[in-house]
């Protein structure tokens, strides 16, 4: 090995596909993958790459590019993972055991927005937990985002947002929910169909929408929090945009900075 590469220690095939990601915890590693007709959450030992356990959370996806498209979010004892279908699971982290299931078609009536207004990619969410909650974006107008009790998987609060204009389109987008403290209230940051919104994390009330930055195909970028500030950007043809959140009576408003057109910056 030449000076100052690192030494290879192991390498494993462990799925085909997909887009995720690796958690890494003390000494295992979690993250997803299709094996045979199955999509899998797995973890594996951080010393040999040998898999530990694998729990079933629904069936392969096939499309042009397979696989699952979010990383598992591990917080204490226990490992959440949303499936391409929709299933969102919480299972023990030390024995893969399932604690408790929901989907988010099924529970909340979700769906995602359509390119060309037919054909989406399924879901694609690391989900956030935040707290005694975990948060998630089924994609429905009356449940756009919704907040559970990280614990028994009820249902705390379900976020309805308006229409926010004629940019995007219907549904959840690729995107994972991130937390700001712009202008002064805690809330939950996501790109959906439409664009951007924010939503008081205490009780899913809607604060604020940006509809300018959505593009009808697929809104897939997670936002960029800095302070009061909000950064986003979608491809397609569309651009990037920052807002400023500033208190607005008992919530925020979203003002723009500058927007970006996609000759100039697009993601």
């Amino acid at each position: 090995v030449p000076a100052g590469v690192p030494a290879l220690l192991w390498r494993v095939v462990v799925v085909v596909g997909g887009y995720w990601s690796l958690w890494f915890v003390d000494d295992r590693i979690f993250t997803m993958g299709d094996i045979g007709d199955t999509q899998y959450v797995l973890a594996m030992s951080e010393d040999a790459g040998e898999h530990l356990w694998k729990t079933p959370i629904g069936p392969r996806w096939e499309d042009q590019y397979g696989g699952p498209r979010a990383t598992p979010t591990v917080d204490g004892d226990h490992v959440y993972a949303m499936g391409t279908q929709g299933d969102l699971v919480c299972l023990e982290a030390e024995t893969g055991k399932e604690v408790w299931r929901r989907n988010m078609v099924d529970d909340f009536g979700g769906d995602l927005m359509k390119a060309m207004g037919t054909y989406d990619w399924r879901y694609a969410e690391s989900p956030l937990v935040d707290g005694d909650r975990v948060v998630v974006t089924p994609g429905a107008q009356d449940a756009m985002v919704v907040a559970l009790d990280k614990r028994t998987g009820e249902e705390i609060w379900r976020a309805a947002i308006p229409e926010l204009g004629e940019a995007g389109a219907d549904g959840a987008g690729y995107s994972s929910v991130v937390v700001s403290n712009g202008g002064g209230v805690r809330q939950y940051v996501q790109l959906v169909g439409r664009g951007l919104i924010g939503l008081e994390a205490e009780t899913g009330r809607f604060l604020w929408g940006y509809n300018r930055v959505a593009n009808d195909v697929a809104n897939i970028s997670t936002p960029i929090i800095d302070g009061d500030y909000v950064f986003a950007s979608t491809g397609y043809g569309t651009g990037s945009a920052l807002v400023r959140l500033v208190p607005d009576g008992d919530g925020v408003r979203a003002e723009e900075v500058y927007f970006l057109e996609a000759d100039v910056m697009q993601n």
